[in-house]
């Protein structure tokens, strides 16, 4: 059928990049959504209890910016984590009314085996490219972030 055709080029390299990158990101995420589910864990919560693998502490502000999401979804999520005893909450040292969140032990472990669920289907997403193209997609993915932010 000549619909289903227009429909496969779209969905092709023929196809609209900005088109293609929503694809793209609904199938990462449905993927995920799939790997995340035996753990408890929600895209948007894994993507919180990562940012930690890089910053040991932040407050709830600074975690919905580093995890790109409103700081009002970050307070539904961060009450999520606490509430399973997978963040710790604490003061900051240098300011008594800054609250700093953390990994609890049990974050840790629970994210670790997490991330390795996620790790393969970062696998399943690049396989079959060699490493320089796997470094080209990951360069061009930063750069197009830092450009539109």
């Amino acid at each position: 059928m000549v619909q289903d055709d227009a429909i496969q080029r779209s969905r092709s390299e023929h196809g609209n990049l900005g088109y293609l990158m929503r694809l793209a990101q609904q199938s990462l995420h449905g993927a995920l959504t799939g790997k995340l589910a035996p753990f408890g864990l929600s895209v948007p919560q894994y993507g919180a209890l990562s940012v930690f693998d890089s910053i040991p502490e932040l407050s709830s502000a600074e975690l919905a910016r580093f995890a790109a999401v409103k700081p009002q979804s970050m307070n539904t999520i961060v009450h999520q984590l606490l509430e399973r005893d997978l963040l710790e909450r604490g003061p900051a040292p240098n300011h008594g009314k800054i609250v700093l969140l953390r990994l609890s032990k049990r974050g840790r472990k629970l994210l670790d085996r997490a991330t390795a669920a996620v790790r393969i289907v970062e696998q399943q997403a690049l396989q079959g490219l060699s490493e320089p193209e796997k470094q080209l997609i990951l360069t061009w993915l930063a750069r197009t972030i830092t450009i539109y932010e």
